[in-house]
């Protein structure tokens, strides 16, 4: 299952080549979310949701049950979301505490997120219904995204961390 709309660059990376890779392997159902991960406003973001493929695979949130994320750091950065934000989205996360990103979503250190009005732009599964999941592996490779997976992901994440 498909978590997060994409951010353009390679497909091979794709959540949803990654999604259809372990489909592949699993023999599960892929929902791709064919949107990008953010829009420019509210308005378009609520359009790209209520399309009935996107619907479709965003009303199969509430019944995940497992989920493997991966970890953005920002400081230092490493992550393709702090790279692809406008200006005033970045200022916000900065300013607002941004030490990670999972799914997209912006997280400061206590593990809430950064700006809940950005998040009404976001293509992807909801804070609340992320720690809804009962399992959640969370990965970050590298020593440079400690900070970001501790404390701020656990506690984000908890009690399914």
């Amino acid at each position: 299952m498909q978590l997060t709309g994409f951010i353009a660059g390679g497909i091979g990376s794709s959540p949803i080549e990654v999604a259809r890779q372990a489909s592949r392997q699993s023999g599960g159902d892929v929902y791709p979310l064919f949107a990008p991960l953010f829009v420019q406003d509210r308005e378009t973001a609520k359009g790209l949701r209520n399309h009935p493929d996107i619907r479709g695979a965003m009303n199969v949130f509430p019944a995940i049950i497992a989920a493997l994320l991966s970890v953005g750091a920002w400081n230092p950065p490493d992550t393709q979301v702090r790279d692809v934000l406008r200006p005033d989205d970045f200022e916000k996360a900065v300013s607002g505490g941004c030490v990670a990103d999972i799914t997209g979503i912006l997280i400061k250190e206590d593990g809430t997120p950064v700006d809940p009005a950005f998040q009404e732009r976001c293509i992807n599964i909801s804070y609340d219904q992320l720690r809804n999941v009962p399992r959640v592996v969370a990965v970050a490779g590298g020593a440079a995204k400690a900070e970001a997976s501790v404390p701020s992901c656990a506690v984000a994440l908890s009690p399914n961390w």
